[in-house]
């Protein structure tokens, strides 16, 4: 069976609400509000897996399902952010691709400047601990297409041309 970490992209089916995914729901914020509210303090960790990597990964699966029937394999990057780093991708893109400054706010009061040295090490500390581990995907050769950056320019794009 399939453990899928956090993905994220546009929605495929109109009728599937998926903005309450945390990319989706920054990205969103991002194009629609130039500002993003991160509804916790930002330092959660996550692993985010782009939906068009997540298809790649299923289309390897399916080719080895005899080899896999009693496993359990992980579905992921292999690489850990946290919910604000993700967040600084998407002010970072925004400002090089479309030249909008975006406001990031955390608990809807507070507006974040940058990190802390402390919390950069818990970060760094956290990141180390918590990596979900990929192998089976790594044995067979799977390489991901997107990388969390390059998903998140896909999606800041399908959302402006999608027009919500």
């Amino acid at each position: 069976s399939l453990r899928l970490s956090n993905s994220f992209g546009y929605p495929i089916n109109e009728s599937i609400n998926s903005w309450s995914l945390v990319i989706n729901d920054l990205c969103k914020q991002a194009v629609y509000n130039n500002s993003m509210i991160i509804n916790s303090n930002g330092l959660i960790i996550r692993d985010f897996i782009y939906y068009k990597n997540l298809a790649n990964v299923i289309m390897l699966i399916v080719d080895e399902e005899p080899q896999i029937k009693a496993q359990i394999i992980n579905v992921s990057s292999g690489k850990s952010v946290t919910i604000i780093e993700a967040a600084l991708i998407i002010v970072d893109i925004m400002k090089m691709s479309y030249n909008k400054e975006i406001e990031v706010y955390i608990n809807k009061k507070t507006k974040f400047l940058k990190l802390t040295n402390t919390e950069k090490e818990i970060i760094q500390d956290l990141k180390n601990k918590y990596c979900i581990k990929n192998n089976f995907l790594l044995e067979k050769g799977y390489v991901e297409k997107f990388n969390l950056r390059q998903g998140i320019i896909e999606l800041i794009k399908d959302i402006k041309i999608g027009k919500l």
